[in-house]
């Protein structure tokens, strides 16, 4: 096998014929590269400001560019103040900050539609690395769309993962095959230390170590070189020392979490497929990979190592379903073999048509898009905007808080709140999952278990939360408590939220 263009490559088992690019999309074929990007650009760059998350990481990015440092104990929620807490999206909520900070949301959005050019040249380079055929590239960048429009159509550290696994893949490939692999071990060590400072999910970038066991003999040399540049990478990390105790810490056991969740992408993958049309369509693609590995030209190691690994992402989807990010990846090399029985086509007329219909989809989503920016707005749009932002405008007006006030609020208002209430000490956890902060109320509603439904409001200073919530009626009967000011109902509370103070602070906050 060999890596040197112009030759026949074997990458993973799939033999690749010496046809250049040129003769598959005709002798101009690069100049269609700046309107696929185009294309891509605008499709990330159309959506709008509006994840849940986003606020959170805002905030998180302004605590570390304030405090130079990245947090280990919670650094926002009075309820869960010393607990252990780890922005292990450190990188990206930082540069999100600094651009909203210094650019606005223009900045944002740049940076999201990049992502996706990224991606999509990600696929480009590893298809050029591995030799595959034109069409088997573009094939996979239209297939691609569709679990990254499905996790991260909306801007999120994860969607940093598309175009980062896929260079770990090529840099990985280029360490077993190249005459000098020290500049890709190079590579492959920044990529992996990006993807360790971006998501927990980075153990993705150990796809070309797979890759590797793949080959007979097994290049026992070449691939510890690529096991020494993951490590290596995933150790140029603040965290590098503390990994055990992230992951522990976000994936034990959780009552908001657990079955049934009323969080959409915690409930079981194949129930999540049922009501999502983009996962339904995926799953019924990776469930075919099996089946095409069993008949493709494929060797018997190549089979238990692919198998293995799309087994392990289809359990791990079995369980939640957003870990169909994890299942996709795990996949990613037998796909290569779906893909490469798909016709490639060489007749003009049928090529232009085929371009025609891949360019539609990007624009049919960036439409989609665009359409939910106008309703959505401009600027940070989260759904908990609409719900808080005339009780947040109150507080600016009539209080002066001092020692970072204590807020009772709910899941679906923490992250706004917290980034847009910096004064103030919100009772969600800065990762808004863990139900012993003061998204008890939500996680005892949605795991129907738990003594605490009314949340630590004794303890708390001002009260934030949906009207139709049981300690709303408590506040508004308590002596010492005061509703002040009402929102009208949005799509994330029916009945509308209420802004309650404490008497006693409203009169030293004057």
């Amino acid at each position: 096998m060999t890596s040197e263009r112009g030759r026949g490559h074997r990458v993973s088992g799939i033999p690749e014929h010496c046809e250049s690019w040129s003769s598959e999309l005709g002798a101009h074929w690069r100049w269609w590269l700046p309107i696929a990007a185009l294309l891509l650009f605008v499709l990330g760059a159309s959506a709008p400001l509006a994840d849940m998350d986003l606020p959170m990481h805002l905030a998180t990015g302004a605590w570390i560019f304030r405090h130079h440092a990245v947090p280990f104990v919670e650094p926002f929620a009075w309820t869960r103040s010393g607990a252990p807490y780890y922005a292990y999206s450190w990188l990206p909520e930082l540069l999100y900050y600094l651009l909203y900070a210094h650019v606005g949301a223009l900045g944002l959005r740049v940076f999201h539609g990049l992502t996706f050019v990224a991606g999509g040249a990600s696929v480009l380079w590893l298809a050029r690395v591995a030799g595959w055929r034109a069409w088997s590239a573009l094939y996979l960048i239209f297939l691609s769309l569709l679990p990254t429009i499905l996790i991260a159509a909306y801007l999120r550290p994860q969607a940093l993962l598309f175009p980062l696994v896929v260079l770990a893949w090529a840099a990985g490939l280029r360490v077993l095959d190249s005459k000098n692999p020290a500049r890709w071990i190079a590579a492959l060590i920044v990529i992996a230390s990006l993807a360790a400072n971006s998501h927990l999910l980075f153990p993705l970038t150990a796809l070309p170590a797979a890759i590797a066991l793949t080959r007979a003999p097994t290049p026992w040399k070449r691939g510890g070189m690529i096991a020494v540049a993951l490590l290596a990478g995933w150790a140029i990390s603040p965290y590098a020392l503390s990994w055990p105790s992230v992951f522990h810490l976000y994936f034990q056991r959780n009552a908001m979490l657990d079955f049934p969740s009323g969080i959409q992408e915690f409930t079981p993958g194949f129930t999540f497929a049922r009501v999502s049309p983009i996962c339904f369509i995926l799953v019924i693609l990776l469930a075919a990979v099996p089946w095409v590995l069993r008949d493709a030209d494929t060797t018997p190691r190549e089979r238990l190592i692919f198998g293995l690994m799309w087994f392990a992402g289809m359990f791990a989807f079995a369980l939640v379903g957003r870990a169909l990010l994890v299942w996709w990846f795990a996949s990613l090399p037998a796909l290569v073999h779906l893909i490469r029985r798909i016709p490639q086509l060489q007749r003009g007329f049928q090529r232009r048509l085929a371009l025609a219909a891949m360019a539609s989809l990007p624009l049919v989503m960036s439409f989609g898009l665009a359409w939910h920016s106008d309703s959505f707005g401009g600027d940070l749009s989260t759904p908990a905007r609409r719900s808080v932002e005339s009780l947040v405008t109150w507080l600016d007006t009539h209080a002066h808080p001092s020692g970072h006030p204590k807020v009772l609020t709910v899941f679906n208002y923490g992250s706004y709140l917290t980034w847009r209430l910096p004064a103030y000490s919100m009772s969600v956890d800065g990762r808004a999952i863990f139900p012993d902060s003061a998204a008890a109320p939500d996680a005892y509603r949605v795991a129907k278990d738990g003594p605490f439904p009314l949340g630590p409001w004794r303890f708390a200073d001002v009260a934030i939360v949906p009207l139709s919530y049981p300690v709303a009626r408590v506040l508004d009967s308590a002596p010492d408590w005061e509703r002040v000011d009402s929102a009208p109902a949005s799509p994330l509370s029916k009945s509308g939220s209420g802004l309650w103070v404490r008497r006693s602070w409203r009169m030293n906050s004057r």
